[in-house]
């Protein structure tokens, strides 16, 4: 496994390899002095997983370029696998086509998607999309992680109130009331507050209604970004004017773009939780509070290494494996291992790698219809009792999986 970290999520990055316990792959990245982004990285890449962790926050087009041209770096080092990890994925507001009088937009979010898997992203990883839409933008596989988790060690709960600061938003006030409701064993999901409003252009809003009651409620709003923070702090004017005793707000991904930190400090807003995806050096507040999705990325990144180290081989792979051992195996053999067996690519590039004279060792690990990794190395020399019940030995060096019925 290696992990390169981009410049727009060094401190993301750095506390996920710490938790991995592994050090980050090289990468140079600088800048011309025409402003030309420049990428150089490691060159030790080749038939390896990489991992690339890069938010597109502001600067986003600096910060996609930069993106864009570390995949293409290890793409052309011969990765075996590259998995992109986009804790904030930018443009993704603008996930359609707008049409208006005689002017019509571009489609951004799926131009981003064609540009990464262009540059080769054999899969890619998201927190919290602001669409589930824009998932389909993507031909290759996408993981749309989400956050809760962080936030729920900053609710009270007692007479708590979830808000979905406009219609758009109920799906996600629910799954986070779920979630809660998981957690303390609460009733939320069907008692959502929705804030209806009314936008006269983009970047403004008004709020018009509150939907549901508030009166001496502990509210959360919860919402996937707060950028210039016009319509959350509406939102909580609201719903302090309708009776609420409190309004704190989870937000994913904190952009706070002009002047949103000084006008949530001064608002009705009695806290807002944003997570770390958007590198932010801000200024000391009472209202702002920074939670880590570090615990979500390191999860996330063990158990795809995990998942994917594991692939399922074809017969003719397993007759080519039983001519390069000179194991004599049944063609009904032959064909009921490649159909039952899921192996480790590791094994896999052993037993094609391994020479006639049957001195390699070789790793070797317990299966059932899962191949469960061992750590040790073992040889004809020191293969277990009960190692050597679940084998089937030829010549006393080589080893062929037998499925273990349950």
């Amino acid at each position: 496994m290696k992990i390169i970290i981009g410049n727009a999520s060094k401190e993301l990055g750095e506390s996920v390899v710490n938790r991995l316990d592994v050090q980050p792959s090289s990468a140079w990245i600088s800048k011309f002095t025409d402003g030309e982004v420049n990428v150089e990285v490691a060159n030790d890449l080749y038939n390896q997983e990489v991992y690339i962790v890069q938010s597109l926050s502001p600067p986003v087009n600096d910060n996609l370029m930069e993106l864009l041209l570390i995949i293409d770096a290890v793409n052309r080092l011969g990765a075996k696998r590259i998995v992109v990890i986009i804790p904030y994925y930018g443009y993704s507001r603008q996930d359609r086509i707008i049409k208006n009088n005689d002017m019509q937009s571009a489609l951004n979010a799926k131009l981003v998607a064609n540009l990464i898997q262009t540059a080769g992203a054999s899969s890619v990883a998201v927190i919290d999309l602001h669409s589930s839409q824009i998932e389909g933008f993507f031909d290759v596989p996408i993981t749309n992680l989400n956050c809760f988790e962080a936030f729920v060690d900053c609710i009270h709960t007692e007479n708590l109130a979830i808000v979905a600061p406009d219609v758009g938003a109920i799906g996600r006030a629910r799954a986070f009331a779920k979630t809660l409701e998981e957690k303390y064993k609460i009733g939320l999901s069907d008692k959502i507050i929705v804030v209806d409003k009314y936008r006269e252009k983009a970047g403004t809003s008004q709020v018009m209604n509150i939907i549901g009651e508030v009166a001496n409620k502990n509210c959360v709003i919860v919402d996937d970004i707060v950028d210039s923070g016009g319509t959350l702090c509406n939102a909580a004017l609201a719903l302090k004017n309708c009776g609420a005793k409190s309004v704190i707000s989870c937000i994913t991904h904190g952009v706070l773009s002009g002047s949103a930190v000084e006008k949530i400090s001064s608002s009705s807003l009695d806290k807002l939780v944003i997570t770390d995806t958007i590198l932010h050096k801000l200024e000391k507040t009472g209202k702002i509070k920074v939670v880590s999705v570090v615990d979500i990325l390191t999860h996330f990144i063990q158990g795809e290494f995990a998942n994917k180290r594991k692939i399922t081989i074809t017969k003719e792979e397993m007759l080519k494996i039983v001519q390069l051992v000179r194991i004599k195996l049944s063609n009904d053999e032959i064909d009921y291992y490649s159909k039952e067996l899921a192996m480790l690519d590791w094994i896999h590039d052993t037993l094609l790698q391994v020479n006639t004279k049957g001195v390699s060792p070789m790793r070797y690990g317990s299966i059932d219809k899962d191949i469960h990794v061992r750590d040790d190395v073992i040889n004809s020399q020191n293969i277990k009792e009960e190692i050597l019940s679940n084998t089937k030995p030829e010549h006393g060096y080589f080893v062929v999986p037998k499925v273990i019925n349950d």
